[in-house]
């Protein structure tokens, strides 16, 4: 496809402004240009041909498949679309204070509490979503900290951590390093079950968490696919024995952003 540029004719114009015979005023010296902005000389038609046509080049559910990445794109259903433009969610701003998006929390919470029936077990705190994607690992370090401590845990009751591993070598790396900020080589199991499932990166925390109800259940825990080569920051973590307990679980979320969520999970009394 040509870019717009290469379409361009000299003296073409999309449209004109009507001359009302008004006196042109002076542009002061300081804001004036020395040349002519560099602008695309095209017909009206063409140029709405070449943006629409530019539109149809967007990767989408409706148009075809998308194998990386764009993951609220790929698996959302329609009635999804429907349901987060009601005025309520979409209006909602990140930083809104608590009293005023109760609705939407008690939804999540309603949510949570089916689930946990469901299941038997809990998410014992929120999603704590941390931004930062360096590679030292602090984002999503302060991403399990904050939900043990919003469980009322301690780093050492947590006995398996489910990770979010993408085979990329810096989500991996910052991810590995997180780990090892919070707990001591060998301190904590780490299971992952993308190798699993595959990429399908917005399902894959959602099944963690399955995964991790049965780790509470039974102590049980999937090994990483990647066990055979890990990164040094894992490598104690990963020879790590499979442990007859049923302590709490994490589970992590990385996005592409570098966005840190983690929940943590426990056996659900009922109450």
């Amino acid at each position: 496809m040509q870019l717009i540029f290469e379409k361009s004719r000299p003296g073409r114009r999309a449209g004109r402004v009507p001359a009302h015979g008004l006196p042109v005023p002076e542009v002061p010296a300081g804001l004036r240009r020395d040349e002519p902005p560099r602008l695309p000389e095209i017909a009206e038609p063409d140029l709405v041909r070449h943006f629409t046509k530019l539109s149809t080049r967007n990767f989408g559910i409706d148009t075809g498949f998308y194998p990386l990445g764009s993951c609220t794109m790929k698996y959302n259903p329609r009635v999804n679309e429907r349901l987060v433009m009601l005025p309520g969610f979409r209006d909602l701003h990140p930083l809104q204070e608590e009293e005023g998006a109760q609705g939407a929390l008690e939804l999540m919470w309603r949510l949570q509490e089916i689930l946990a029936e469901v299941v038997g077990q809990a998410i014992t705190s929120d999603a704590w979503r941390i931004a930062g994607n360096a590679q030292d690992g602090e984002a999503g370090a302060e991403s399990f900290r904050r939900a043990i401590e919003d469980a009322g845990l301690a780093p050492d009751e947590i006995g398996t951590v489910y990770g979010d591993a993408r085979g990329t070598a810096a989500l991996d790396l910052a991810e590995a390093r997180a780990i090892g900020h919070v707990w001591k080589p060998g301190g904590v199991r780490v299971a992952n079950i993308t190798g699993q499932v595959g990429h399908l990166h917005s399902t894959t925390p959602l099944l963690a968490a399955v995964c991790a109800t049965e780790t509470v259940r039974t102590g049980w825990a999937p090994r990483p696919a990647a066990a055979r080569e890990p990164l040094p920051e894992l490598a104690e973590h990963l020879a790590a024995e499979p442990c007859d307990d049923t302590r709490a679980c994490v589970v992590t979320a990385v996005n592409w952003g570098g966005t840190y969520a983690s929940v943590v999970l426990r056996g659900w009394s009922g109450e």
